[in-house]
């Protein structure tokens, strides 16, 4: 009974499908049938326009040309005028410099000594009571600047995707440093490293 029932549904189906293309199909053809009536009546309304002819190419009338006239030859003399020029004095001779040999140890600079040299030169120059500092002064406003923008960038707790901050925890002077490592969820390891 069951596969009876089942068959009847599936005819019926089969039957409600076939018949809403037969519909489709037939509502396409009327919609072709007027589609070629207003495309002939659209098209008979048309004129065509014929492009308008190419102008003649006008002749662009060329310079007058100017005959080349020769100056007449003059007789050759044959005999040479010496020409006089100021008295210059004779070119002096440079000494010919000597090719240098790579491989002469004496002719050879020490690097070396040179950077001590440079070094030297440097600390005399400098009063005896500076000392030398790299970066910005410790009471300049750039580095007051640089020190506030780091203290803040500390103070705001991590993003999940920025790496994990480590810093030092142990006390100055410490045996063994213990570091401290703090990722966006909190500080949770504390690391010491053994030599």
């Amino acid at each position: 009974m069951m596969v009876a029932t089942r068959r009847v549904h599936s005819l019926a189906g089969l039957a409600a499908v076939l018949g809403l293309h037969a519909c489709f199909l037939y509502l396409l053809s009327i919609e072709q049938a007027g589609t070629e009536k207003a495309a002939a009546t659209r098209y008979s309304q048309l004129r065509f326009i014929l492009p308008p002819l190419p102008k003649p190419a006008m002749k662009i009338p060329e310079p007058a040309r100017i005959p080349v006239v020769k100056p007449p030859r003059e007789k050759t003399m044959t005999e040479a005028t010496p020409i006089e020029s100021p008295s210059l004095p004779p070119p002096e001779t440079v000494p010919a410099i000597a090719a240098a040999d790579p491989f002469d140890e004496s002719i050879r600079f020490n690097i070396d000594s040179l950077v001590k040299q440079a070094g030297k030169a440097d600390r005399e120059a400098r009063p005896a009571n500076e000392t030398q500092a790299y970066g910005p002064a410790s009471g300049s406003m750039e580095a007051v600047m640089t020190r506030a923008f780091t203290e803040a960038r500390l103070a705001v707790p991590l993003k999940w995707y920025e790496a994990a901050r480590i810093s030092e925890f142990s006390a100055p002077g410490a045996r063994k440093p213990i570091y401290q490592v703090r990722p966006h969820l909190g500080p949770i390891a504390f690391i010491t490293l053994t030599s």
